[in-house]
């Protein structure tokens, strides 16, 4: 179901009981969009999770952004706090890839219950070898890098080796159909400039594939040190969890660490679910 918060777009599921006191807010990555967590959010409402699948703007139906390509890291930054400010509590906020470092910016302002970063897409001054992945800096990217216009998504045989390694051939090439051109404003922030490094207040989890060669996993162990963050490694899978049989285990992995971290007062009552 679709609905939304000022402006945006977020595809929501319900779960048949809630069973939870806050909701759990999804963010998407690059190229990508609310429909990653298709598999995700309608597993996490079985388990009593109301989710909220945000869609950043320049998405269908989302906020428009007639120049995509001129999209600031500030602007998605403000679409998660639009959000998280406008949900019926403070929610857990779960993002990935370009997500999870948008999450972890709007937080510093507007802290949430708990974040989930799985398979953060860093800027280049946080990498421990200052090297930003290569569908970011490709030949045909600089363009878009350099003066601001809409980054297409990496052709297939690149697709295939930093996105969706792993997966099955016919799913590779379904979630390929479904990316979008992105912002070249944003991939030159993450590849080019300087971001100020952020200590959210709120416990961290950070979740990562072993063999992700989009996000390199020492990345992620200078994530888990500079935040003092909980992790979580899947060593023989690679950037895309999020559909497949990866996308399962993610979510009670992720869902028990949640119940573990934030313990009781997450709970509803039983004699007040709805």
């Amino acid at each position: 179901m679709k609905q939304r918060l000022a402006g945006l777009c977020a595809e929501v599921s319900f779960p048949e009981r809630n069973k939870f006191t806050v909701p759990l807010l999804l963010v998407h990555g690059l190229w990508a969009g609310s429909w990653m967590w298709r598999t995700i959010a309608p597993a996490l409402a079985l388990r009593g999770w109301e989710c909220w699948a945000l869609d950043l703007r320049g998405r269908p139906d989302s906020r428009p952004a007639p120049r995509i390509g001129r999209v600031r890291l500030e602007d998605y930054v403000e679409d998660v706090s639009t959000a998280i400010r406008q949900l019926w509590a403070p929610p857990v906020v779960w993002g990935t890839d370009l997500g999870a470092l948008l999450v972890l910016q709007s937080a510093v302002q507007f802290p949430p219950r708990a974040i989930v970063c799985s398979t953060p897409l860093l800027p280049r001054s946080w990498l421990p070898d200052a090297r930003p992945p290569l569908p970011l800096v490709r030949l045909p990217a600089l363009p878009a890098l350099l003066w601001s216009r809409p980054l297409a998504p990496p052709r297939p045989g690149i697709a295939r080796e930093f996105l969706f390694s792993g997966l099955a051939a016919n799913l590779q090439a379904e979630l390929g159909r479904q990316l979008i051109p992105d912002s070249g404003r944003v991939a030159r922030t993450l590849s080019r400039e300087a971001v100020a490094p952020v200590r959210p207040d709120c416990p961290t989890l950070v979740v990562h594939g072993g063999a992700d060669r989009m996000v390199a996993p020492a990345a992620c162990q200078a994530l888990v040190r500079e935040l003092g963050a909980d992790q979580h490694t899947y060593p023989d899978l690679g950037h895309w969890l999020y559909s497949g049989p990866p996308a399962l285990s993610l979510v009670g992995d992720v869902h028990r660490w949640i119940i573990r971290t934030l313990g009781e007062p997450l709970l509803v009552p039983p004699e007040e679910e709805d």
